[in-house]
């Protein structure tokens, strides 16, 4: 049995629904089936070593949305300390998606930034839009 604490529960269309555990992995089920199956598959990127999960709020560094066609996208964003030269804070973020039934991941985005950008840059604000997946 693998632990599985779900950070949010997401519609996934068609009386599917997706249970995100933000460290651990998506659990989908299909809740309309007479004998519903869940289906668990990990997400890209394991937890960080040496960080204890149950004490920290993944929500701050990882996100993941579900399509109505079951595809699945999942945001990470990192942290390096060791290139913060101009103290605006470096880090990336990466994005992956995963179709319905494939066994695959695929990173779709990584970007690397080496200082703040501010919400009301208008030339971010592409970024805060919402997309179907």
């Amino acid at each position: 049995m693998v632990m599985h604490r779900p950070s949010k529960a997401v519609p996934a269309g068609g009386g599917w629904l997706a249970l995100v555990d933000l460290w651990r992995g998506v659990a989908l089920c299909n809740v309309l089936d007479d004998a519903p199956v869940l289906r668990m598959f990990q997400l890209p990127v394991p937890p960080p070593r040496g960080v204890c999960v149950e004490m920290y709020d993944a929500s701050s560094i990882r996100d993941a949305a579900v399509g109505a066609g079951g595809a699945v996208r999942f945001l990470l964003l990192s942290f390096d300390e060791d290139d913060d030269r101009d103290g605006g804070g470096a880090w990336t973020a990466t994005a992956w998606r995963r179709e319905a039934g494939s066994e695959y991941w695929f990173r779709v985005f990584q970007g690397r930034r080496r200082r703040h950008i501010l919400a009301d840059d208008s030339r971010f604000l592409h970024l805060l839009s919402v997309s179907k997946v």
